[in-house]
This record gives C-alpha cells, sequence and structure tokens, in this order.
C-alpha cells in the first residue's frame, strides 16, 4: 500500500491495484522532483596567532545560515583560543538544508621576547641589550633590526623590541629601563676649624651623584690615604686632639669618586697667665738669694731671666720646671740686678708663653750705698731724681754713684732706671725716652 522512495532525480510513479473481482486498474503517474541541496564552502583565514580574528564566509546565495557557533549570518569573525573547527549548515530557496565541511583555524602561539642586559650605567658608558635567539625578525624603538644592539642613554631611557617568529607572529617585549647613574662631585667640603685642647670637631662633606654614595674620612693632608678615620658618614667626629690635624673625605659610588680638599682644626692654645714674681730687695756681696714666683703648670716649664739692666739686653735666661731659682753675686761696689719671669706650657706640640710678670730687682751690695741715692737718706727717691735731673741739665754737680744701667757713664737713661727704682714700673714711667726698646719691657 506504501513505499518508500528516494530518488536521485526527478521521477513519476504509478501504482496497480486489485479489488475482489480481480480487477486490475493503474494510476495515474505520481511525479516526485528532486530539488537540488546547497553546498555550503566556509572560506577564510585557516591560521590565527593567538589572540588574532578570523572573518569565515559561507558564501552567498543561502536563505539561512546557522554557525556551529550558534551565528546565523553569512560571515563570521572567530577569536580562537585554541585551534577550532568550524562548521556552517545553510537553506536554500526548496529549503533544503546542507551542512559544510569543518574549517580548522588553527592558533599559532606569539612569540614571548624578554630583553636581557644591564639595567644601570655610569654616565658616559653604553649597555648591550640582547632580544634573544630564535626569531625570525626584530625590530627595535631604536629603529635598529637585529638581535643585540648597544646603547648610551644620555638620561633615563626605555627600550622595547617587537620580534616575529616562524608563524609570522608579532609581539613586542615590556619595556627594558637603563638608568644612567651619574659620578659623584664633592659640592661642599669639610671647613677649617679651631678646638681648645682636648676638644674635638664635627666635620661634614657634601657630594653630588647617584646613590649609594660612600664616605670614607682619612686623617692627613688630601690625597693621603695612610690612616683612614670615621665610618660611612657625611659627617666626621674628630676625636679629642691635641695637635692641629688635617682631615679629609673619600666620596665614592659605582662609576668614581671625588676628594674633598683637607680641612684643618687648629689647637686654640690660650695663653698661661703670667707668674707672680717676688725677689728680696738687697743682698750682700756674695750672699745667696732666692727668686721665687708663683705658678702651676702641669708638664710646662718656667723661663727666668737675669740682667744688670732694666731693658734686659744681654740679658742671662735659664729653662727650669721650678717655682724659684737661687743666685748670689760678688760685687765691688752695689749693683742693680733685674729679674722677670714667664711661663710655658705645652700645646700643640709647642711650647706656648704667657706675658712677661712683672719686673722685680735686688740692690747686690748695697750696704756699702745705694746705687742713685744721690742725697745719700738711705733710699731712692724723687729727691734723687730731681738732683740727676738737674745734673743731666747742666745745673747741679753729681754727687753719689749714678750709672745705674751700667753702660760705664750717667745719661737719660740712668734717669729712667731711676724712675723705674722709684715707681716700681717702668712702663708707668713718663721719663722713659722715645728711643726705649719697649719690646724688650714686655
Amino acid at each position: 500500500q506504501t513505499i518508500d522512495v528516494a530518488p536521485p532525480a526527478t521521477a513519476a510513479f504509478t501504482v496497480t491495484v486489485s479489488n475482489g473481482f480481480n480487477c486490475s486498474a493503474t494510476s495515474a503517474p505520481h511525479t516526485i522532483t528532486v530539488n537540488p541541496l546547497p553546498a555550503p564552502v566556509i572560506s577564510g583565514s585557516t591560521e590565527v596567532c593567538a589572540g588574532d580574528s578570523a572573518t569565515l564566509d559561507a558564501g552567498v546565495g543561502f536563505s539561512s545560515y546557522l554557525w556551529s557557533t550558534g551565528a546565523t549570518t553569512q560571515t563570521i569573525t572567530v577569536t580562537p583560543g585554541s585551534t577550532t573547527a568550524y562548521t556552517v549548515t545553510v537553506s536554500n530557496g526548496f529549503n533544503c538544508q546542507a551542512t559544510s565541511a569543518p574549517h580548522t583555524v588553527t592558533v599559532n602561539p606569539l612569540p614571548t621576547p624578554v630583553i636581557s642586559g644591564p639595567t644601570e650605567v655610569c654616565a658616559g658608558e653604553s649597555a648591550t641589550l640582547d632580544a634573544g635567539t630564535g626569531f625570525a625578525s626584530y625590530l627595535w624603538s631604536t629603529g635598529e633590526s637585529t638581535q643585540v644592539i648597544v646603547v648610551t642613554p644620555a638620561a633615563r631611557a626605555s627600550y622595547t623590541v617587537t620580534v616575529t617568529n616562524g608563524f609570522n607572529c608579532s609581539a613586542t617585549s615590556a619595556p627594558h629601563t637603563v638608568t644612567v647613574l651619574q659620578p659623584p662631585v664633592v659640592t661642599a667640603g669639610p671647613a677649617d676649624d679651631s678646638v681648645p685642647p682636648g676638644g674635638s670637631a664635627l666635620l661634614t662633606v657634601a657630594a653630588s651623584g647617584s646613590p649609594a654614595l660612600h664616605h670614607q674620612w682619612y686623617q692627613g693632608p688630601a690625597g693621603d690615604t695612610s690612616t683612614p678615620v670615621g665610618t660611612d658618614s657625611t659627617t666626621l667626629d674628630t676625636g679629642a686632639l691635641t695637635l692641629t690635624t688635617s682631615f679629609w673625605a673619600r666620596v665614592s659610588n659605582g662609576c668614581g669618586s671625588d676628594d674633598s680638599a683637607a680641612a684643618t682644626v687648629s689647637i686654640d692654645c690660650p695663653a698661661p697667665p703670667a707668674p707672680a714674681l717676688d725677689a728680696p730687695a738687697e743682698a750682700a756681696s756674695g750672699e745667696d738669694y732666692t727668686v721665687l714666683w708663683t705658678g702651676s703648670l702641669p708638664g710646662g716649664s718656667y723661663e727666668i731671666q737675669e740682667s744688670d739692666n732694666p731693658y734686659f739686653d744681654g740679658a742671662a735666661a735659664w729653662i727650669t720646671p721650678d717655682t724659684s731659682r737661687l743666685f748670689a753675686h760678688a760685687v765691688a761696689e752695689p749693683a742693680y740686678y733685674y729679674y722677670r719671669v714667664r711661663s710655658r706650657e705645652m700645646c700643640d706640640g709647642a711650647y706656648h708663653p704667657s706675658a712677661w710678670s712683672d719686673i722685680e730687682h735686688v740692690c747686690v751690695g748695697c750696704g756699702a750705698g745705694t746705687p742713685g741715692d744721690l742725697d745719700g737718706d738711705g733710699e731712692v727717691g724723687v729727691t734723687d731724681a730731681l738732683l740727676l735731673a738737674g745734673f743731666l741739665a747742666g745745673s747741679l754737680d753729681l754727687i753719689g754713684p749714678a750709672d745705674l744701667d751700667g753702660d760705664g757713664e750717667v745719661t737719660l737713661l740712668d734717669l729712667t732706671v731711676m724712675m723705674y727704682l722709684i715707681s716700681g714700673d717702668l712702663k708707668a714711667s713718663p721719663e722713659v725716652p722715645a728711643e726705649t726698646n719697649w719690646q724688650s719691657l714686655e
């Protein structure tokens, strides 16, 4: 009664039937028209680089499209994460459908360039950068097209390279930054200073340049590295000093070094106090007498001077740690001996003297007549000065010993000595002549 047919082309079918009376009849022809199937063919890229897209086209002339992605348009754009096959089912005007052969899109890997090379260079130096082997082509941000390039940046700079592999896929590296380091330059050296004996100074150096800057201090003249001192610091505490000393610093980093000038720390030596001198007024000829002075200088000494004139011309001098000295003189006639003393304190490797003490005098052998006692009253006073002045003026005759400075004659200088004897202070005498050497009286 029923049959299934699948004619390959349009065909007519008839059927002959028989009834119960054994009568037969044949039907009219039944024509089945066979419509053609659509033949979709996908066109488009068969290879893409990872992350790139491909446009696939199922062709024109179909009434509907259904891609394996679910899209229903003639063309689709795909970005496969891995190699993928795509198909499309189309319908034609006869409402016949057909599915295309798979269209495979192969995903090729991207190259992964990594720049190797130094990230720091000293000013004026070069860096060699390498993009790595195994790539078909190279294009640097500098325009160069080799695997390795040499750069000499004037300032901090970043470099990239774009490479292509055998699949013609390209990728750009991460930036490779080269920092330009500057050598140190001392901008402010340590300054000269002075400290009291045993004091210390704090010295400072300043420098420009790329970090990290290192500081090495030295004791001695600039350039002398035999005595390193201190720590890696911009400052130096010299510690206690007793001698004038020089210090300097060398500042360095990986790009070089620079030396400061030397700073001199001098010792500020205070003058020791002048001693107080004491001497007897008189002494007999040949008799020992002691000249004393006060003072206390640990490690120091004293200079005591003796002269036969208050100007200390040709004076004898002694250096002693003691605070007294014994003297004795045998004289045929009365004579004056003058004394002064000063302290000598060791400081900064040398002795530093104090001011001279007041001058003291001793009259030796005065029992036979006091020199300068012109009026015979047993002492030297204003009357004696008037008598000597009268003699020097030519109005009086001289009576008594008046050669007080021991030069063998009586002059204005003897009057000056007499005024000293009277006042006890030669400098205070208004009668000292202009030609007196004051330097010898200090």
